[in-house]
């Protein structure tokens, strides 16, 4: 082998080295730029849930206390849709209301113009037995009679013997409600 072979040979071996780290020097290019894409897709992802949760009204809130329990724990994660002026609401929606500066989550037992009326742990809406979810016991001496206004609700917690709710602080109005419970998030303690 002549010296111009020899060199050949190495210039062609010293090739080989060069393109071979460049082919590992492309593979973790392409692996850093699928690193790349995916944490952009993920922050797009991201931003397009709360543009969604903004645009939509729904809102992510914490459960403060046992008022609502078996139904809701104390520190539960609950998604929520805004109320409007105009939003519709039931007898046994849960909702969010302002209530003396804070937040508090209850049940709606009664609606606009009804008739609610409570003796013991017995509850009636409009003169008919009103479907508890919650079980009987809870009751005392206390009665309540009385007729919804226009733009009134009748707002219970769940945990009846320890929720401060309309039997203590009356009917509560439509633009105190601001948020009606949709799901679950965690469930609390």
């Amino acid at each position: 082998m002549n010296e111009n072979e020899m060199m050949n040979e190495n210039e062609f071996n010293d090739m080989a080295e060069e393109d071979e780290m460049i082919l590992e020097n492309d593979g973790e290019k392409k692996r850093f730029e699928n690193k790349v894409y995916t944490i952009l897709i993920v922050i797009f992802a991201a931003i397009f849930a709360v543009f969604l949760i903004l645009v939509f009204g729904f809102h992510a809130y914490r459960v403060d206390g046992t008022s609502m329990s078996p139904t809701l724990h104390n520190n539960a994660i609950i998604l929520t849709e805004k109320i409007g002026a105009d939003t519709a609401l039931f007898q046994g929606d849960i909702v969010v209301c302002r209530y003396e500066g804070a937040k508090i989550v209850k049940r709606v037992i009664g609606t606009p113009e009804q008739w609610v009326h409570i003796e013991g742990d017995k509850i009636w809406v409009d003169g008919m037995p009103y479907e508890d979810p919650v079980p009987a016991g809870w009751g005392n001496d206390e009665v309540i009679d009385l007729v919804l206004g226009p733009n009134e609700y009748f707002i219970m917690g769940d945990n009846r013997a320890v929720s401060l709710d309309s039997r203590k602080f009356g009917p509560i109005e439509h633009d105190k409600i601001l948020y009606r419970y949709t799901k679950t998030l965690w469930k609390g303690m």
